[in-house]
């Protein structure tokens, strides 16, 4: 029988890089193979060399820096991307490789295609950039409603006629409007590498000639349709930031924030809040359903305009129609429902990388790389990391799923 070879690890060490990772022993300890983990961390026994490997993997260092015992950097987000998260949890725990790694990802594919437009003479995107901080959220949500307007009609209904889900609608629409959207519950091409929409739900990159909206669908369907209009007000502010998009901040201080962040994700929540559900409609089906209980109004309002239930009950109490005190304890009601049913949903990987393909890598970002790629402009290499595409023959097969959608939207057919 091979000796059991054993790794000299340093127990603080790994209580800290747990703790960086935002783990508990508990949940390290499920990991088949770290059973014993809260000995190691006790100092009681050691792990082996090919746990170790696998700790290294788990806790997001390289093996040599938790065999020499020396604690690696803090990775950061970027720079360029504020960290506007309401939940000071989220705020003051070390990001996770996923998130940081999602980001980084998406910042490459912007750099890329920006580059890509301007050497294509593309113009920038309109609506980009056009408000500031001192704008009226609501006339800019009325603004940008009204350019979106025949867009956002276009992709209402599929082909049969039926209704297209809101965030459906609003993701083609955005896309057509030329902005970079991506949707996706994992980091590419490792769907084994969930996002989680405890640490996050969005983030927005904001550019004149690309900018890119991703949203985490580990969130509700509901929820992901705030989540993008929420976005989209970044981007019409020309502020990068990294969300976790509580409607209920624009009603609130959001203390955890800097007072330049409570300014913008308060504005950005009525914006949003104004472009999801418009103060006038709002207004006439409240008329329309006179003498309902307030829970029954806010469930009028969700299936009506798509929004979740907390949603509607922060736009009914910022038009007045529910008060303070009955307003806090029927969202806190909602909000556990709405966590109930999320905890209730069976548990997946992240998403098949088949049917999540077109929409965590936007479709017209797909079609410009897989041109570039098989024009000998771009490496393969190169192109199968900004797809998230783990192999070439899968890129081949991509390609004719690419170009498939794009004639479908040349002849203005695009499927649902």
């Amino acid at each position: 029988m091979a000796a059991r070879i054993e790794v000299d690890v340093r127990p603080d060490l790994l209580r800290k890089l747990r703790e960086r990772a935002g783990r508990t022993i508990e949940q390290i300890s499920e990991k088949r193979g770290f059973e014993r983990y809260q000995e190691w961390e006790e100092g009681r026994t050691k792990p082996t060399v090919r746990q170790a490997i696998q700790l290294a993997k788990t806790f997001g260092v390289p093996y040599g820096f938790l065999v020499a015992g020396v604690e690696p950097p803090e990775r950061r987000l970027p720079e360029e991307v504020a960290d506007f998260r309401i939940d000071p949890r989220a705020r003051e725990t070390q990001p996770s490789d996923e998130l940081l790694d999602i980001v980084n990802l998406c910042l490459r594919r912007q750099q890329w295609y920006r580059e890509w437009l301007i050497e294509n003479d593309a113009e920038g995107v309109s609506i980009a950039g056009t408000y500031t901080e001192r704008s009226s959220p609501v006339d800019a949500a009325r603004d940008v409603a009204s350019r979106l307007a025949a867009l956002l009609r276009k992709h209402a209904r599929t082909r049969s006629g039926s209704r297209v889900a809101l965030p459906t609608q609003l993701t083609r629409t955005l896309r057509d409007a030329g902005i970079l959207v991506m949707c996706v519950g994992y980091v590419p091409p490792n769907t084994r590498r969930s996002l989680s929409e405890k640490e996050f739900r969005g983030f927005a990159l904001a550019d004149r000639i690309a900018p890119l909206i991703f949203v985490n669908t580990s969130d509700s369907v509901a929820g992901s349709a705030f989540t993008l209009a929420h976005e989209l007000a970044h981007v019409v502010l020309g502020k990068s930031a990294l969300d976790d998009v509580d409607p209920r901040s624009a009603l609130t201080d959001a203390q955890a924030l800097s007072s330049q962040g409570r300014r913008v994700e308060r504005w950005c929540n009525r914006f949003a809040a104004e472009f999801l559900a418009p103060a006038d409609k709002v207004k006439h089906l409240v008329a329309s359903y006179g003498g309902q209980e307030h829970d029954q109004l806010a469930k009028v309002l969700s299936r009506e305009f798509g929004i979740s239930i907390m949603a509607a009950l922060v736009r009914l109490h910022e038009l007045d129609y529910l008060e303070r005190d009955a307003f806090e304890e029927m969202f806190e009601r909602a909000k556990r429902e709405a966590e109930d049913a999320m905890a209730r949903k069976p548990k997946k990987k992240g998403g098949s990388p088949r049917t999540s393909f077109p929409a965590q890598a936007d479709p017209n970002f797909a079609l410009a790389v897989t041109e570039a790629a098989f024009s000998d402009r771009m490496p393969l290499r190169e192109a199968l990391f900004l797809l998230g595409i783990g192999k070439v023959e899968t890129l081949i097969n991509r390609r004719r799923e690419i170009l498939d959608w794009h004639r479908d939207r040349v002849a203005g057919d695009v499927p649902a």
